[in-house]
């Protein structure tokens, strides 16, 4: 409850809100060939290159949700289907982006917990995300999690 007050964006199910949207692919054809791996470093390229104000802008809308809201890494592929979400502004605004915020931030720290070997040294900064959004996240990640977790060098059981 505590991630949806403060994060303040709609948290409705994604599940019955995604095949409503019209998948047009324009985007997705004329800047990346139709290729479904498209990376931030890609997006950014594709920004760089466009010259139509209007696709420049949902370029970097795109690049704004997966870098920042979603927590892309710059090596990580993208949800494409951001690419088609974008083109209709109504629908942007209406989209259940919280839900897909926490579903994304759970999946990192849950995946962090699991990791075994010399993996398990890598980290996931959640420094841009409000104080509570971090402490909600640390608190649902531990309560799935390992007894001991690490976190900012200090060990909390």
């Amino acid at each position: 409850m505590e991630f949806i007050i403060v994060i303040g964006l709609n948290f409705d199910n994604e599940e019955e809100v995604r095949p409503n949207i019209y998948q047009s692919k324009r985007l997705l054809n004329e800047y990346f060939y139709g290729k479904t791996t498209v990376t931030p470093a890609k997006l950014e390229f594709a920004f760089d290159a466009c010259t139509v104000m209007d696709d420049k802008y949902k370029l970097r809308l795109v690049y704004i949700l997966e870098t920042v809201l979603r927590c892309k890494h710059h090596k990580t592929s993208i949800d494409v289907f951001c690419l088609d979400v974008i083109h209709d502004v109504e629908v942007l605004n209406a989209y259940p982006w919280g839900q897909r915020s926490f579903l994304d931030i759970m999946h990192a720290f849950k995946r962090l917990h699991t990791m075994k070997g010399s993996k398990s040294d890598r980290k996931y900064d959640v420094y841009v995300f409000p104080l509570a959004v971090q402490i909600n996240g640390y608190k649902k990640s531990v309560d799935e999690g390992p007894e001991d977790v690490k976190l900012a060098g200090d060990e909390h059981p």
